[in-house]
């Protein structure tokens, strides 16, 4: 039960908090969902310097809690204790302003696994007919994707389709519902570039760098088509608020499943590398 939140910086009961806020109309809000586990917050730093990325790109004065991470972290780990949030799950970090008035809020939600999460089953997706801009440099935000996806993932409803990818104007994939996309094809793995427009998962270098480290020819690039995706051996899709996502189709398409699950094994190693702070 996610009795305990933080609220404005402090660590408080729920039932305590006036949540009014939240109602406020032509409000503006930043949000930021990071992955606990291994008795740690594995990528805390990475999370909260996004959220101050997006707090100076809409000129948000900075919350005092967020000047000080190691303060903040000790916060954040008081709440999951009080929690009795003892093995994986996520941390939900808002940030809420009308006008001169900012609150925040803090919380989080147990997950039922142990590990850093990957599906079982591999999911069915589709490429989506809504396309984003390759100019628009604040998709590389979460802030700015979350109403697009919301829009992408909704025109999924009543399929069998489980995720989408995405195409910018130029006809380019360049990701997935709050993912990034990696294609493997013989020893190459590709994935989009920033310069397409893809958002930038905390997950991204990382995934890479495994990769890298397998053996694979690295390839960042602007010109992944559906031709491509199509001829590949095997695609996944990452972010930290969905774990790894191992594709079985892509419409009428079917995959293979077999680095995927050499990377998550690598991943969680280096999670675990990282929840020792």
């Amino acid at each position: 039960m996610n009795r305990f939140v933080i609220f404005n910086g402090k660590v408080v009961e729920k039932n305590e908090v006036n949540l009014s806020f939240l109602f406020w109309e032509e409000q503006i809000a930043i949000s930021q969902k990071c992955w606990f586990g291994y008795g740690g917050i594995p990528l805390f730093d990475e999370n909260v310097n996004l959220l101050i990325q997006q707090i100076e790109i809409l000129k948000f004065p900075c919350p005092e809690f967020l000047n000080d991470k190691n303060e903040l972290f000790r916060v954040v780990k008081r709440m999951l204790n009080k929690n009795k949030f003892y093995r994986s799950g996520y941390i939900y970090f808002y940030i809420f302003r009308q006008e001169n008035k900012l609150n925040t809020l803090v919380l989080s939600k147990l997950h039922e696994k142990f590990d850093f999460p990957l599906t079982e089953r591999g999911i069915l997706v589709n490429f989506s007919n809504i396309i984003k801009l390759s100019i628009n440099e604040y998709y590389r935000y979460s802030f700015y994707n979350e109403t697009f996806w919301k829009v992408v993932e909704a025109r999924n409803k009543g399929t069998y389709f489980q995720n989408s990818l995405i195409l910018n104007e130029n006809q380019s994939v360049c990701e997935a519902i709050y993912a990034n996309l990696y294609v493997i094809t013989g020893k190459t793995f590709f994935t989009p570039s920033l310069m397409t427009g893809s958002y930038e998962d905390t997950l991204r270098e990382i995934i890479i760098d495994i990769a890298r480290d397998i053996g694979f020819v690295i390839s960042e690039t602007e010109n992944l088509k559906k031709k491509d995706i199509f001829d590949a051996d095997e695609v996944f899709i990452a972010g930290e608020t969905i774990g790894i996502n191992w594709i079985l189709g892509i419409e009428n398409k079917r995959f293979v499943h077999k680095y995927s699950e050499e990377i998550h094994q690598k991943l969680n190693s280096y999670l675990k590398g990282k929840a020792n702070r």
